[in-house]
């Protein structure tokens, strides 16, 4: 007999679709699978305007019983079912179980092991980010453990997942704590987690065998962070304004990909490529000039924005460290785990620097924003490669050049 624990975060709980409310609906502009019954159920349908939409509207495929059709958007690149009240009219005429598997699962996640399931929720839906980043108690999680029986049909199912070992949720925890830690900048967080994750490097990740020393490097890096050590260890780091830009690259050519979401992302970046003046191919120092009055853009936006509250960009960093199972299931890829975690924050913080020097930023334009970013992410499968392609491209023998993110 063995025991599963499901994990449920607070954001996952509270989320509830806000229909007509939604700063940036999810009908429009992406691709919409319908699986093989509900394509029938449509065909089928008693309700007129339903069974012309399958009729006109919906492509076959026959990918697989998942992906049976897809819906062909309107002119407006909406989904045809999309009333004028920015509601869902399969829904209103047949309810919620006659949507497709994609429309009723939307947005939520599970990342399965054998040992547990962790709920979530995609960015991709504005009003995740709503409440993953605004709600202080947003990442507190619920554990349900129940015991199981190992019949022996129940352990052929198991097979195709792997247990989430201890060592992997003992760092996912230490590195959640250092990122919630008392501190003057989140990125002295951000060193802490790489000191720990030298360290564990050091000793082979052998957890248990040195967990002493572990628990009092982790009080020491909390201390380090409450009295500002950390501050001045993060001081003495260098930038390098070439690397940034050649990031912020490689996101737009991602962006560029995109339907959903790709305007707003888009005016930003092109704002911020005036900003640098990229056109007119400045020198390296006005570059790293313009990249200082960035960061400290970012300073005045912590200190008085909608985003000045300290958890709204730790609960960030929480969300992607539980969403990837962060530290992965291949322990000697951490340290890039932990990298392409940077580069979001880096692209998403540098992004909020440069909208912030025109106006005032709401939360719903960083709804918004942490929505289609997610959106990037979703649908477009080629960037986690360009990015790692990019870091191998400038590493020498290990990923380090990721604190050069950090200031």
């Amino acid at each position: 007999m063995k025991t599963h624990k499901t994990v449920t975060p607070n954001f996952y709980t509270r989320f509830q679709c806000t229909g007509a409310d939604c700063v940036d609906h999810c009908c429009t502009g992406w691709k919409i699978s319908i699986d093989k019954k509900t394509y029938k159920k449509y065909t089928d349908s008693h309700h007129e305007k339903i069974k012309s939409f399958a009729k006109n509207s919906l492509l076959l495929t026959r990918k697989g019983y998942d992906n049976f059709a897809t819906v062909k958007p309107d002119e407006s690149g909406n989904c045809p079912m999309l009333n004028e009240d920015k509601l869902c009219t399969i829904h209103a005429k047949m309810g919620a179980n006659a949507l497709s598997v994609t429309c009723k699962t939307f947005p939520r996640l599970q990342k399965q092991y054998a040992n547990e399931t962790l709920l979530s929720l995609t960015m991709a839906c504005p009003e995740v980010a709503n409440q993953v980043l605004f709600q202080p108690d947003s990442m507190l999680v619920n554990e349900d453990i129940k015991l199981i029986v190992e019949t022996a049909n129940r352990i052929g199912k198991k097979a195709a997942h792997i247990e989430r070992s201890q060592t992997t949720q003992l760092i996912n925890l230490f590195c959640s704590h250092l990122v919630m830690a008392d501190s003057p900048a989140i990125e002295d967080n951000l060193l802490a987690i790489v000191h720990l994750i030298l360290y564990l490097q050091q000793i082979e990740f052998d957890v248990e065998a040195h967990l002493d020393d572990l628990e009092s490097l982790f009080l020491t890096l909390n201390t380090q962070l409450s009295n500002g050590d950390m501050a001045q260890q993060r001081s003495q780091i260098s930038s390098s304004p070439n690397m940034k830009v050649m990031l912020l690259s490689i996101f737009g050519t991602a962006i560029n990909q995109l339907n959903r979401g790709r305007d707003f992302l888009e005016e930003n970046h092109h704002a911020l490529a005036h900003y640098l003046e990229l056109d007119q191919e400045p020198s390296d120092a006005k570059i790293g000039d313009k990249f200082s009055q960035l960061d400290a853009q970012w300073k005045k936006v912590l200190a008085n924005s909608c985003l000045s509250d300290e958890h709204v960009m730790k609960n960030y960093l929480l969300y992607h460290m539980y969403n990837s199972g962060f530290p992965g299931r291949d322990m000697n890829n951490i340290l890039r785990q932990y990298y392409l975690m940077m580069t979001d924050y880096f692209y998403l913080k540098t992004q909020i620097s440069i909208m912030s020097m025109t106006r005032e930023i709401t939360q719903e334009e960083i709804m918004k924003l942490f929505g289609s970013f997610h959106v990037v992410y979703n649908h477009n499968s080629n960037l986690p490669k360009e990015l790692n392609a990019y870091i191998d491209k400038i590493n020498a023998n290990d990923d380090l050049s990721c604190l050069l993110l950090l200031n």
